[in-house]
C-alpha cells in the first residue's frame, strides 16, 4: 500500500514539472496569488487548519453544502474538483459513474466540487453557477442529472452553448424564471470561488484532481484515470 502511495505521490510530481497529460494545467505561479482578500485567505486558513496524510494536502471536511453521491459514512470517499468544461472532466466522469455502479453506497461515496479554470474556459463558472441553482430549487439528484446532462452535450474546451443552460434546467423540472433570476444574482459565485479555493489549498495544479479520502489518509490522483486504475486502487485500498 505505501508503494502504491509513494508511486501516486512521483507520479504528480512528473506530472507538476512537465504539464498536462491527462488532465487540464492550471498555472505554474504562487497560489497565494489567487487569494486575493483577506476574507478569502481567512477561508483557506480554517479549511485547512487539519493536515492530513501530507502537508501538501490540506482538504476541507464534507459539510452539507457539499454534493454527494453515496453515503457520507462509506469507507472510501473520492473528493473531485472539476472543471465542466475541461475533455479530461469529461471522459473521468464517465470513469466516475462506472464506479458508482460498480461499488455499493457504504464502499464508495463521490463528493463533488468545482474548480473552473476560467482563464482558458469562462464557460465553465457559468455552468457550475447553473448546477448550484438547479440544487437549491430542486434538489440534489437534480444537481447529479444537470452535472450529467452538461457532460454528455459539451463539446468541451468552452465549446458548450450556455444559452441552453436555462432549457436544460427546465426539462429537469426547475422553474426557467427563477433559474435565470438566480444565474444572474451572483447568489453562488461565492460558493464556486471558494470551491476553487479549496482546490488550490488541497493542492490542485490541474482538472480533474481528486483526493481519495480513506481513515486518516489522503491519496491524490493527479488528471484523469482509467477505470481498471480506479478499480486497482479501491480494491486494493477496501482489502485492507
Amino acid at each position: 500500500m505505501h508503494l502504491l502511495i509513494v508511486f501516486i505521490f512521483l507520479f504528480g510530481a512528473v506530472f507538476a514539472v512537465f504539464g498536462f497529460v491527462k488532465g487540464i494545467r492550471l498555472f505554474t505561479q504562487d497560489p497565494e496569488a489567487f487569494y486575493a482578500t483577506e476574507e478569502e485567505n481567512d477561508f483557506v486558513s480554517k479549511a485547512t487548519e487539519k493536515k492530513t496524510f501530507s502537508d501538501e494536502i490540506s482538504l476541507a471536511k464534507i459539510s452539507p453544502r457539499d454534493h454527494i453521491r453515496g453515503r457520507r459514512d462509506a469507507a472510501i470517499i473520492l473528493v473531485e474538483f472539476v472543471d465542466l468544461e475541461c475533455p479530461f472532466c469529461k471522459s473521468f466522469h464517465g470513469t466516475l459513474q462506472r464506479v458508482m455502479e460498480q461499488y455499493s453506497r457504504e464502499e464508495v461515496a463521490w463528493v463533488y466540487r468545482h474548480f473552473p479554470i476560467d482563464s482558458i474556459h469562462p464557460k465553465a463558472v457559468k455552468e457550475a453557477v447553473a448546477a448550484e441553482c438547479v440544487a437549491m430549487l430542486k434538489d440534489e439528484k437534480a444537481f447529479w442529472d444537470y452535472i450529467d446532462a452538461i457532460f454528455e452535450i459539451t463539446p468541451s474546451n468552452n465549446g458548450f452553448d450556455v444559452s441552453t443552460l436555462p432549457q436544460m434546467a427546465e426539462q429537469l423540472g426547475v422553474d426557467r424564471v427563477k433559474f435565470e433570476q438566480c444565474l444572474v444574482s451572483g447568489q453562488f459565485d461565492g460558493k464556486v470561488k471558494n470551491e476553487v479555493i479549496q482546490a488550490l489549498a488541497a493542492g490542485a495544479t490541474s482538472t480533474p484532481y481528486t483526493v481519495v479520502m480513506v481513515g486518516d489518509e489522503r491519496i491524490p490522483l493527479i488528471g484523469e484515470q482509467s477505470f481498471e486504475e480506479m478499480k486497482t486502487l479501491l480494491d486494493s485500498l477496501l482489502e485492507k
